[in-house]
């Protein structure tokens, strides 16, 4: 090849690495790019078997969950939590791995590898345990919390999978489970008002050219 051919190649190959990793949002200082916003999606769609949807509109969603993702770092780093180590990650693959009989070729179908999905499984076990850790101690249930939601919703719920009339247990009986549903709602709840006051302190924005439908 002749050298001025090479340079154009050279100048189009990363013109072209330069449209795949184009910016899509920037939170602050930190940017998300679009190649990011693509792993984080096609992994969503593996993990929950969904089909494949690069819609403008899914991308936008994948870039929410890491503009949340990037708010919930800082707070890491802030707060000085240690993220547990990798290995930490190899039962979850593991299970992903023993639920696919062919994962490989699902995994390259969805345009992803398996170093990305061990590195998303990861993360996700580590805002699990984060969001636990920061969240659930301010999440105490009230006896009457209990009493109200095994009124409220537990009997109906009984009653309305037991039509024969089989009466449901003592509220001793399913008291653990019941504050466990009560105390994940309040963490949940905790989390989202967070989020929110979160986003408020930062200067998020979504370049809009990077979620526009590819042209036909």
């Amino acid at each position: 090849m002749r050298p001025a051919a090479a340079i154009l190649a050279l100048t189009a190959l990363a013109h072209a690495a330069e449209l795949i990793d184009r910016t899509a949002v920037v939170v602050d200082h930190h940017v998300i790019t679009a190649s990011e916003v693509d792993e984080q999606l096609s992994a969503a769609e593996f993990l929950n078997r969904e089909p494949l949807d690069k819609s403008a509109a899914r991308r936008r969603r994948a870039a929410e969950q890491l503009v949340e993702q990037t708010l919930l770092r800082r707070e890491m780093e802030i707060t000085g939590y240690q993220p547990p180590p990798p290995s930490d990650a190899e039962p979850l693959l593991k299970q992903v791995k023993g639920a696919r009989p062919d994962f490989d070729v699902e995994l390259a179908k969805y345009g992803i590898d398996e170093a990305a999905l061990r590195r998303i499984l990861l993360w996700q076990l580590t805002t699990i345990r984060f969001v636990e850790l920061r969240f659930r101690p301010g999440s105490a249930v009230s006896d009457s919390e209990v009493a109200e939601q095994y009124r409220e919703k537990y009997i109906p719920e009984w009653q309305r999978a037991h039509p024969g009339g089989e009466p449901p247990p003592d509220i001793e009986d399913v008291r653990e489970r019941i504050e466990g549903e009560l105390i994940e709602q309040k963490v949940d709840r905790a989390l989202d008002t967070w989020l929110q006051q979160a986003r408020e302190q930062v200067r998020i924005r979504f370049v809009d050219a990077a979620f526009q439908e590819p042209s036909s």
